[in-house]
């Protein structure tokens, strides 16, 4: 009767240490879960962090478009008036001379922006296409 009460025991512990075994696993398993569901929380938060930028230069870029356009409807209207004061300088002396190069100054000024505004639009496009 001992024998057979000792085989139990020996049986229970066994089966005791391949219980301990399982919990173990489960124990670590459920910590990998937590660890890739955190990763999952973080690649999600990143994720929306991206789209946010993303649409914070598309209008960006929309606005920098909305400037690059006036700048150049702007270099339009100074080459037209340019070319009209130009022309009544032909006709009326000197008293012109002053207007046009002022005119001129500010068409170049323009032409600058116009440039400044062109740059930023490439400088948007390679940021977008980065995305």
């Amino acid at each position: 009767h001992l024998e057979s009460l000792q085989l139990d025991t020996s049986t229970l512990n066994s089966q005791l240490a391949e219980a301990r075994g399982q919990v173990t696993q489960m124990q670590s398993g459920a910590h990998d879960a937590a660890f890739l569901q955190q990763q999952l929380a973080e690649a999600r938060n990143q994720k929306a962090q991206t789209d946010q930028g993303l649409r914070r230069l598309e209008a960006e870029s929309g606005n920098l478009q909305n400037q690059l356009a006036e700048a150049q409807a702007r270099v339009a209207e100074m080459e037209q008036a340019a070319n009209r004061e130009r022309q009544e300088k032909l006709s009326v002396s000197q008293q012109g001379g002053h207007k046009i190069s002022q005119l001129e100054s500010e068409l170049q000024a323009a032409r600058n922006a116009l440039e400044h505004f062109k740059a930023k639009d490439a400088e948007r496009d390679e940021t977008l296409h980065a995305f």
